[in-house]
């Protein structure tokens, strides 16, 4: 369907992008590479694909689980 190493990297680098604005950037050049595969790409949500659209809720159970890990484990 999508090949190329420059369009493999634009997709990931988006995927795995912390912020908005980082993600519309490598989604700009996505664009700029391959057309097709950036309306491929936006027809899906990107909150479903992409790191910056997670909402990461706190989790005291989590953080206390890896705290006692890292204490005895240290």
């Amino acid at each position: 369907m999508f090949k190329g190493k420059e369009l493999k990297d634009c997709v990931w680098k988006a995927a795995n992008a912390y912020t908005r604005v980082e993600w519309e950037r490598h989604m700009t050049k996505l664009h700029a590479v391959d057309g097709k595969a950036y309306d491929w790409m936006m027809k899906v949500n990107p909150v479903q694909w992409s790191r910056h659209g997670l909402v990461q809720e706190p989790n005291p159970i989590g953080y206390s689980i890896t705290s006692l890990n890292a204490l005895t484990h240290g």
